[in-house]
């Protein structure tokens, strides 16, 4: 959906900025609007080209993977991060491809008018998904892994968080907890299903989205074949580990 915002953006923008450089901008300031406009026949190959690189920048920036509870500012410096460098990629590609017609303020303008519209709508969409999340439409259904501190922090986090869309399910004992970890667990309003040995069984009967483990890193380390099955089955298993307590910054994975 944010794609074909996006898209829509980007064709908005750049009619918008065309019509201002070749109309308003020669009637504001005489310097700046003496070299005349090229006509559109030369631009059209300059907007499949922006175009791409912009969408492609944000798919490769991960600009996408909006969290739905992000505020507004998180959702603009996210869009910035990704114009600029689509902006500095274009250029190269436009020098590259000989575009030499091309309008420099033409283009800055093209992309700051996007990354106004751009922001806007997308901030919108998230507003529209957070609204059907608290009416519950469109609901993530999860089980969580584990009762310790790690568990019980997801589950106070995604209970607090109703726009994020997730329901829980209930709860697998890894094995690990105490009578007190059952009991905080419970008292948040998530049922136990049992040891975490059940969770083929639950997965074969129960339509479940995802499955979060949350535990110790050497726990988990045990439970490969839960996540083989998980994958076998089309479930999203996701790892709710604490490896560096002392960070603050969040970390990112990545396959080498």
């Amino acid at each position: 959906i944010c794609g074909l915002v996006d898209l829509l953006a980007l064709t908005a923008s750049f009619f918008t900025a065309f019509l201002f450089r070749r109309d308003v901008v020669p009637a504001l300031s005489q310097s700046l609007g003496r070299k005349p406009m090229f006509g559109m026949e030369y631009y059209f190959p300059v907007f499949l080209l922006t175009a791409m690189v912009t969408l492609g920048t944000l798919f490769a920036t991960k600009a996408y993977r909006q969290n739905p509870g992000e505020p507004l500012s998180g959702t603009f410096f996210r869009t910035l991060k990704a114009v600029l460098i689509a902006l500095l990629l274009t250029l190269a590609l436009a020098y590259l491809l000989k575009m030499t017609f091309m309008s420099r303020s033409f283009l800055l303008v093209f992309m700051a008018l996007f990354l106004v519209v751009s922001t806007l709508a997308r901030y919108t969409v998230a507003l529209w998904f957070r609204r059907s999340a608290i009416m519950g439409k469109g609901i993530r259904v999860m089980l969580l892994a584990g009762a310790g501190a790690s568990g019980r922090q997801v589950a106070q986090r995604v209970l607090s968080r109703i726009e994020m869309g997730i329901k829980l399910k209930g709860y697998l004992l890894l094995g690990n907890e105490s009578e007190a970890d059952r009991t905080e667990m419970e008292a948040l309003g998530v049922p136990c299903l049992g040891s975490v040995e059940n969770l083929p069984a639950l997965l074969s009967r129960e339509v479940v989205d995802g499955v979060v483990f949350a535990g110790e890193t050497r726990t988990l380390a045990g439970l490969e074949d839960l996540f083989l099955i998980c994958e076998d089955l089309g479930v999203d298993s996701l790892m709710a580990a604490n490896l560096f307590p002392h960070l603050v910054a969040q970390v990112e994975l990545e396959r080498l």
